[in-house]
């Protein structure tokens, strides 16, 4: 940590070097060593979570019959935790996060953070929220707290299509790469951008001249270039069916593959698909069952450049 907390600036003003000076935060914002600062307090802090392990003061997850155990993920930002569902699992994960924080200084800000309970847990240890504004992760309302704002009304024909496609469609872009989302919820999502695209500035409202779909249709045949987020939905997909399939030894390959032990797949001679043998039940949110699902689906289908 000394290259973090003995760093020191110098500004350059019309050719001459400023006295140089030590900021009281670290790093900078674009500093080289930035990029590095999240691994470095990442590893530690799963050395503390590991020494924990060892002591028996978490317990870490194990997916099917114990082959695979998980007790933490970390992506940037944001960690995910596992351990016991009980009063002392709970409160000995909160010491772990305590002396990291006394550590190095960083606070985990609960009022964003979530706890997710498995199907074994009692409900009356569990603490029940419901928060309508969020499916799979995916905030729906922040559609509509975009579409409300004042400033929008005065865009111009151009400025909706920029708008819609830049910014409202590109939202649900990670979240659409790993989880199939309902009809229905695509369907009330186009819905309010449709709206959004025929009223006017004045009345808040307008004619739908024509059906989302046809919008939905290549510049070059006629249409706008939108997106169908059903269609949208499914060749992302495929990159998870791409992970499963190149590497086998991976955790998330691992872990569906026990979940899922029925699942096999068979590679065709003369072609790239994969087909499944067996069946999933039905309504589960995998996508290892649900890539597969398409394997009947034709790529143009969805405007796929290859």
């Amino acid at each position: 940590m000394r290259c973090i907390t003995n760093v020191a600036y110098l500004v350059v003003l019309h050719g001459r070097h400023g006295k140089e000076f030590r900021p009281q935060s670290g790093l900078r914002q674009g500093d080289p060593l930035s990029p590095y600062l999240f691994p470095i307090c990442a590893e530690d802090f799963s050395r503390l979570i590991a020494l924990a392990r060892r002591k028996g003061r978490l317990v870490e997850t194990r997916v099917g019959r114990g082959i695979v155990s998980v007790s933490h993920l970390f992506f940037t930002d944001d960690n995910v935790l596992f351990g016991e569902a009980s009063i002392e699992g709970a409160n000995n994960m909160k010491n772990v996060i305590k002396e990291y924080e006394k550590v190095f200084g960083q606070l985990v800000n609960f009022d964003k953070s979530l706890i997710y309970f498995s199907g074994n847990v009692d409900l009356d240890t569990q603490e029940i929220s419901n928060n309508p504004e969020k499916y799979l992760r995916l905030p729906t309302m922040c559609f509509v707290k975009l579409l409300n704002n004042w400033s929008l009304h005065f865009l111009s024909v151009e400025g909706k299509e920029v708008f819609l496609k830049s910014i409202l469609q590109a939202i649900p872009i990670y979240t659409v790469q790993y989880f199939k989302l309902p009809i229905s919820f695509c369907r009330e999502l186009e819905k309010i951008m449709c709206k959004f695209w025929w009223r006017n500035s004045k009345t808040n409202k307008g004619i739908h001249w024509c059906k989302w779909s046809d919008m939905c249709i290549p510049k070059a045949n006629g249409g706008l270039g939108f997106k169908d987020l059903k269609k949208f939905n499914m060749p992302l997909l495929a990159k998870q069916g791409w992970k499963i399939i190149t590497q086998p030894h991976c955790l998330f390959t691992r872990a569906l593959t026990l979940r899922l032990p029925g699942v096999v797949f068979r590679v065709l001679d003369n072609s790239s698909k994969r087909e499944p043998v067996g069946e999933l039940e039905k309504g589960k949110q995998l996508t290892y069952g649900m890539i597969f699902g398409y394997r009947d689906l034709e790529v143009e289908e969805y405007n796929v450049r290859t």
